[in-house]
């Protein structure tokens, strides 16, 4: 579907860029919370200082808190919430590099959208899930 946007009203296109964003905020913090579990204390200070500087930037998210004496049933849970938020966000980014790549002339107000948050890219962009899709997006 992707492919035939054409002209996106300016709301749509501001729309799938805080889609986006409320996703990898979402996906930071399931990943700090993960390697917390995990004890990788370096690690869940670097994913909580991205999460952090992700909500800074947004007024604050309210997501779910995962308290490092889990279960192992929780820390499936965890895992499995972790990989769907994944999952949505590198769709998040196809959708954008599609519509980037096949009528970038035509969505003007997505291009706008993007260049106004480009910074939003950041918090993932060394991620090696993403890093080919916000390179995409970012150039």
């Amino acid at each position: 579907m992707s492919p035939s946007f054409r002209k996106l009203h300016p709301h749509a296109a501001r729309c799938i860029v805080s889609l986006y964003d409320l996703l990898s905020r979402k996906l930071l913090k399931l990943s700090a919370a993960q390697a917390e579990m995990d004890g990788g204390r370096e690690t869940a200070v670097a994913v909580a200082e991205a999460a952090a500087h992700a909500e800074a930037r947004n007024g604050g998210f309210e997501g779910s808190r995962v308290s490092s004496g889990c279960s192992l049933m929780e820390a499936e849970a965890l895992a499995e919430e972790l990989s769907l938020y994944g999952d949505f966000v590198r769709m998040s980014l196809e959708v954008i590099n599609v519509v980037l790549s096949q009528s970038l002339s035509h969505n003007e107000h997505l291009v706008y959208a993007l260049l106004e948050r480009k910074t939003l890219f950041n918090s993932l962009a060394a991620h090696p899930l993403f890093r080919e899709l916000i390179s995409n997006v970012l150039a």
